[in-house]
């Protein structure tokens, strides 16, 4: 029977601290990124694999809280094995797939864990029994919640050239009861990323090494093909690629995105590689291509529908340094670029593999992968706003409507809960002055200025008719002060502008149109 591992402090000490915004986690020897989810206490989970336990690579389970400190981490077997993808199930604890190196001349196995909510297993930390019995190696990779209540999962079986030989579908259940799904898929296509859809079926993303196609498979939910398709370039010698798990994903109209590299060719002779967003109907019928990138070799890796019907990306840039480096974009509806972001710019000596990427509550963004600096892996996790700008995680406060509230994105004006909380008790005596303030245009359809004279410093504040915050704006200058407030991704309506100093509340309406 094989055992939990829990690895002593000296070997995992650290949360490391790069960049506003970054956070890295690791021990004095590799560590590798796979995945992360968002957890149901605000926090999140990621999975991967250490090699700091005894220098072989084991399941590497990390839970971090909203702020990004180190709650605890749990290892599985003491044997060589790596943790590919995760998910957090509806009693708080996790799945986790994977697979176990095999020893001497036995082939690699597959694993389907069962956490409970501290990481402690349940059940499956002995390798998938195969169905029916196989002599080949297997892999298990990218795990997804079913409408009934199960999870499904992809597992490959792959021959001792490392031809892909089956793609199986397993259905489980809570108790790990599975059900094999043998899909019909040509074996040259390699299956990379999968999802439930909306009509309790999957839809899955595929590549082919010889020819260089790619190909989306949608079947019902008993894995039976509704229906394919393929993708491949229209110019000759530009090839594409698909390199992660998290690369497709349904959208709002019932179509697909998927995220992957391509060849940019000059003369028919590869010159370097893009990032591209491919954009299918709910039938697989394409509706448009777009690239993104410089004049090197970029990879993308992961790709969510944004909350404004856009979408946001991850991926690696790579300088003329030849380092590789986080690449976010974000793009209107048809995939047309909006803004980039690189990171780590200012580190010379750290490369990263940036992997996946998931929208916050607050509508910024968190990004995962690894950071390796002077032959060291760690796992690292960097945060954004909006904007893609870096924020900080610590907890600050604004005091609104006589009530202390966590902005969420370190940006509130008092430090602790209690000095917001002492200050907004003395709400009632700060003055209301209206004092002269210049709004324009005002009603507008996306973009308010605002231009008024400071004598101390102030807290720009709007709120919903809800007595939400959607924006809000400290300032410590004492002169005439000027800026502008973005509702565009926010429903038409009224919105109450407050301004604050530390003797007067300014009160004014924002019509949104």
């Amino acid at each position: 029977m094989k055992q939990l591992y829990t690895l002593l402090i000296l070997l995992i000490p650290f949360v490391g601290f790069g960049q506003l915004g970054e956070f890295t986690y690791g021990g004095f020897d590799n560590e590798g990124f796979r995945d992360f989810e968002k957890t149901s206490d605000g926090g999140y989970a990621v999975i991967g694999n250490t090699y700091s336990m005894n220098g072989t690579s084991v399941v590497y389970l990390l839970k971090i809280d909203e702020e990004a400190n180190e709650e605890w981490f749990q290892t599985f077997d003491n044997l060589c094995c790596e943790g590919n993808s995760l998910l957090q199930y509806s009693d708080d604890g996790y799945f986790i797939t994977g697979f176990k190196n095999g020893i001497y001349d036995t082939p690699n196995t597959s694993l389907l864990i069962k956490t409970d909510y501290a990481g402690n297993p349940e059940f499956g930390t002995e390798p998938i029994s195969s169905s029916p019995p196989s002599s080949q190696a297997e892999k298990t990779y990218s795990i997804q919640k079913t409408l009934d209540g199960g999870v499904a999962y992809i597992n490959r079986r792959i021959s001792d050239n490392g031809i892909e030989l089956h793609e199986y579908l397993i259905k489980a259940d809570y108790s790990d009861n599975s059900n094999n799904l043998n899909l019909s898929i040509d074996p040259d296509w390699d299956i990379y990323s999968f999802e439930s859809t909306s009509d309790s079926g999957f839809i899955m993303s595929g590549y082919r090494y010889q020819g260089s196609a790619l190909l989306l498979y949608k079947t019902d939910k008993y894995g039976v093909e509704e229906w394919s398709s393929t993708i491949q370039s229209t110019v000759a010698d530009e090839y594409l690629y698909l390199a992660n798990f998290n690369n497709i994903q349904q959208t709002t109209d019932g179509g697909y995105i998927l995220i992957g590299s391509r060849d940019i060719t000059s003369m028919q002779i590869p010159t370097h590689k893009n990032i591209f967003l491919h954009k299918t109907d709910q039938y697989g019928t394409t509706q448009w291509t777009q690239n993104y990138g410089g004049e090197l070799n970029d990879f993308g890796y992961s790709v969510k529908e944004d909350v404004d019907g856009g979408f946001v990306l991850i991926g690696t840039y790579q300088t003329n340094d030849m380092m590789n480096k986080p690449f976010l974009v974000k793009t209107n509806e048809i995939g047309e670029e909006q803004w980039s972001r690189i990171y780590g710019q200012n580190d010379s000596t750290s490369e990263y593999g940036a992997y996946s990427i998931k929208i916050n509550s607050n509508g910024g963004y968190i990004i995962g992968g690894n950071k390796t600096t002077q032959n060291n892996s760690d796992i690292f996790m960097i945060f954004t706003d909006s904007n893609g700008d870096t924020v900080s995680l610590q907890n600050s406060w604004n005091c609104v409507s006589n009530s202390c509230v966590d902005p969420m994105d370190g940006t509130g004006i008092y430090s602790s809960l209690n000095v917001c909380e002492q200050e907004c008790q003395s709400v009632s005596s700060i003055i209301e002055n209206n004092f002269d303030v210049n709004i324009f245009p005002n009603p507008s359809s996306n973009i308010f200025n605002l231009e008024f004279d400071l004598d101390s410093k102030a807290e720009i504040l709007v709120t919903n008719v809800l007595g939400e915050q959607v924006y809000v704006e400290s300032t410590n200058s004492v002169e005439e002060f000027n800026t502008q407030i973005d509702l565009s991704n926010y429903s038409k309506g009224i919105y109450n502008l407050t301004i604050k100093t530390s003797d007067s509340i300014s009160n004014h309406k924002l019509i949104l149109q």
